[in-house]
């Protein structure tokens, strides 16, 4: 499984360098340096306006990563300018030429990641999207990396992304978004695996920053980065939830992220647990891996609360195996639960209810009769399964089983009494052994042999008596020889004394 963190390096929250010397690299397979971006529409040079050591950082990177047995792909950035230079063959091959060399001497990065963020949709954006993949991939040694970003925060934004054609050509698709509240991720990464995108190519993210959620449930304007936020908690806050942030101090951090508007809402982010059940999901479904954004920002972070070490951690746990168990409806009912997945190994209920004028008559499993009672209960799942339940118009026809015990008073037999059935359900019987000197022998009636449960299917009224017998002692074998050979030796000397 793909664990692969996306880097924005930040000098509000430390020294480059030392950010990954914090980090632990060991826990990741895979790194995204962000980012090199053109410096206009007409000239694809390629530069970092907001890192003047971004070249140096580069390189670090590389040998970071490379010394942890790391993958480091360098992140192409862009928007609205790099659509005239992607139209232009002559400015796309320069383009490729500078992206291209990242991965020679003297940056030796393992590959190239797209992450082209233009708002402004026009008609062929996908075409030069799949241009710029496919020129790249014939122009990079074979074995390097080509990857995409996609922003999937709206359910417009699946527009922007690369198409099935283009991503034959990728070896990872990078999805984020914000938060579950907004577009869940399991729905997201379905979404996509329905849409023909391979499953092993997707990796699933949440962006590490804190937004505003506003009282109808949607999330505001304002937002500021995780780091603005963890460099504010202390080791003891939960970094679940805005326990421990202030308001002021909330309202300080919003209103500066955008327009300075105070906060009116609540401070929301991803917190490990979300971390923790997205991985989960991932590693038990076939998906290709996660990816998180950004990953210097977890340095800050308690060790117990590292986004990093969850996603590690369940990463490498022990799978979940899956079973699909198939309900069906044969008649007129409902049933408590429809078909699903449930996990390997647990016991699974399903409950028949039928339609008012129809009676529940029987369950089936796999083709064949299973239970009469409307529960029906799996107590081990350990394979795929289909139950089908039945309803009918005609009502079932019961019967009264009388269980005893004999003699009477004597031991126990479950169930007990007068008790009645459908015709055809199968009822488990026990006899137990629970008065001394007692013993269960066998069974009469309408059922026989030795075992103490057995199983009766119901045909007709009956009467099942479970038999108990006493337990004897047999006298101790051997004595009689004894008094026996003991008199003969008593004898025998006897006779040697009259002798002399």
């Amino acid at each position: 499984m793909i664990i692969a963190g996306y880097i924005t390096p930040n000098n509000s929250i430390g020294p480059y360098n030392l950010q990954l010397q914090t980090l632990d690299l060991s826990k990741c397979t895979h790194l995204f340096h962000m980012a090199v971006y053109v410096y206009s529409a007409t000239d694809p040079t390629l530069r970092n306006p907001w890192d003047n050591a971004w070249q140096a950082n580069i390189s670090y990177a590389v040998i970071a990563g490379h010394a942890k047995n790391v993958s480091v792909s360098v992140t192409l950035g862009g928007g609205a300018e790099l659509y005239p230079i992607l139209r232009d063959n002559s400015l796309r091959a320069q383009l490729i030429t500078n992206l291209v060399a990242f991965t020679l001497a003297p940056y030796y990065a393992d590959g190239i990641s797209i992450d082209w963020e233009g708002w402004e949709w026009q008609a062929d954006r996908q075409q030069l999207q799949d241009l710029l993949i496919m020129d790249l991939r014939a122009a990079l040694a074979p074995g390097k990396l080509i990857s995409s970003y996609c922003g999937v925060y709206l359910p417009n934004l699946d527009r922007f992304n690369v198409s099935l054609v283009g991503s034959s050509y990728l070896d990872f698709i990078c999805l984020g978004t914000y938060f579950e509240s907004y577009r869940p991720t399991q729905t997201i990464l379905n979404s996509w695996i329905a849409m023909g995108y391979p499953p092993e190519k997707l990796l699933a993210g949440n962006l590490l920053v804190a937004m505003e959620l506003l009282g109808d449930g949607s999330l505001g304007r304002e937002f500021c980065t995780w780091a603005d936020i963890v460099t504010q908690l202390h080791p003891s806050d939960d970094q679940n939830s805005a326990t421990g942030l202030t308001t002021p101090m909330v309202s300080h951090l919003l209103g500066d992220a955008e327009d300075h508007t105070p906060i009116n809402g609540t401070l929301v982010w991803q917190g490990v647990n979300q971390w923790r059940t997205n991985t989960a999901y991932v590693r038990d479904n076939g998906i290709g891996g996660m990816v998180m954004f950004s990953v210097n920002y977890d340095v800050f972070l308690n060790p117990d609360n590292s986004i990093l070490q969850a996603i590690y951690e369940e990463a490498n746990a022990t799978p979940t195996i899956k079973r699909h168990i198939t309900i069906t409806i044969i008649g007129s009912g409902t049933t408590s639960v429809g078909t699903q997945d449930v996990n390997d190994g647990e016991p699974f209920t399903v409950e028949a209810f039928p339609n008012s004028g129809w009676y529940f008559s029987r369950w089936e499993k796999d083709g064949q009769p299973y239970t009469t009672e409307a529960i029906c209960l799996i107590p081990v799942v350990t394979t795929d399964m289909s139950l089908t339940a039945y309803f009918s118009q005609t009502a079932p026809t019961t019967a009264t089983i009388i269980f005893s015990t004999s003699p009477s008073g004597i031991g126990e037999i479950n169930p007990t009494g007068s008790q009645v059935y459908n015709v055809g359900q199968k009822v488990n019987v026990t006899a137990i052994s629970s008065t001394s000197g007692w013993k269960f022998d066998h069974w009469s009636g309408a059922a026989s042999g030795t075992l103490p449960t057995i199983e009766h299917t119901v045909t007709g009224d009956a009467t099942i008596v479970a038999v108990f017998t006493e337990i004897t002692t047999p006298p101790p074998s051997g004595g009689s020889t004894m008094l026996i050979a003991g008199g003969l030796g008593l004898i025998a000397l006897m006779a040697l004394m009259r002798k002399k």
